[in-house]
């Protein structure tokens, strides 16, 4: 027999108390697996629907609770009335990611500088290549996005040098080796899902022990919408955990020195018309070269 209660939860015990806001209770039992629904009324009190979820199992035996073990426990709160739309299909990704075109067929850009995105090394990537169709509000992007971690890589993309304020973000996810593929809005440090289906196209992933590769194409970006199709962004990865059900805080460890034409495959190279082309070594190593070129003038 099926039994449900509701409970309150001190110091690692359940404490059985009626509570009246549950309706529409079912419940299965197939063996010692349990299945049920129920539904939460909404409360009148005006309290936001943010909670930390917790879930686990224990004893029941002559009536009694027994303390539970809790087995999934979340990294940050949730809306519970913010359901997420419809997932994003992600299918196998069977070619490799490499080098061999960076410069000309697609922009790249990686931390650490010229790590090789084919093997199992520490390398962080993304490139970059104007997809076959274009959009009249936008343009089409063809990315690739790899990265070592056991939760997720995220690609952020922000019209200006500040992170957050709604960034455009794409994301590639494991959970117990099962791949997901997400959209999602970068604010305060924190990534929301919005798995926007429209936004996307053609996702492949694969995982090899904590690599991540992904492909996809990001359909009509546009930095503004003030004008014509803009397709220079400034360009942010990095990774962080995923438990299966939320996105954990990004470290973001790859930022582009300036604002890059996704278009165009040199925007980030010397003469290429990008910010990306110097890194801060070089600037400091031409700072030391004018100093002495003037001093020996």
């Amino acid at each position: 027999m099926s039994r449900f209660f509701t409970v309150t939860y001190n110091n690692g015990s359940l404490t059985v108390v009626d509570f009246e806001g549950v309706n529409n209770v079912l419940a299965s039992l197939n063996g010692n697996v349990i299945q049920c629904t129920f539904t939460l009324l909404a409360n009148s009190t005006g309290r936001p629907a943010n909670f930390y979820v917790f879930a686990g199992n224990g004893m029941f035996s002559n009536g009694v609770l027994g303390d539970p073990e809790i087995t999934l426990m979340r990294n940050s709160s949730v809306d519970l009335t913010n359901v997420p739309s419809q997932n994003i299909p992600v299918g196998a990704l069977n070619a490799a990611i490499t080098r061999d075109t960076c410069g000309r067929t697609k922009l790249c850009e990686e931390v650490p500088a010229d790590c090789d995105p084919s093997g199992n090394g520490d390398c962080l990537f993304v490139s970059a290549a104007t997809a076959t169709t274009n959009r009249p509000s936008g343009i089409n992007i063809a990315f690739e996005l790899r990265g070592n971690t056991s939760g997720y890589v995220v690609l952020i993309l922000s019209p200006d040098m500040i992170q957050g304020g709604g960034d455009e973000s794409f994301v590639c996810a494991q959970f117990n080796n099962t791949l997901r593929f997400f959209t999602a809005s970068f604010d305060n440090g924190a990534l929301t899902m919005t798995n926007r289906t429209g936004a996307v196209g053609n996702a492949l992933a694969s995982l090899n022990g904590t690599v991540i590769r992904c492909t996809f194409t990001a359909l009509g970006l546009n930095a503004t919408a003030r004008r014509s199709p803009d397709s220079s962004f400034y360009v942010f990865a990095g990774t962080g955990e995923y438990d299966g059900v939320s996105l954990g805080d990004p470290v973001i460890r790859l930022s582009s020195n300036g604002s890059l034409d996704l278009t165009n495959s040199t925007s980030n190279l010397p003469g290429g018309n990008g910010g990306a082309g110097l890194h801060p070594t070089s600037l400091v190593l031409l700072v030391l070269l004018s100093a002495l070129i003037s001093r020996l003038v």
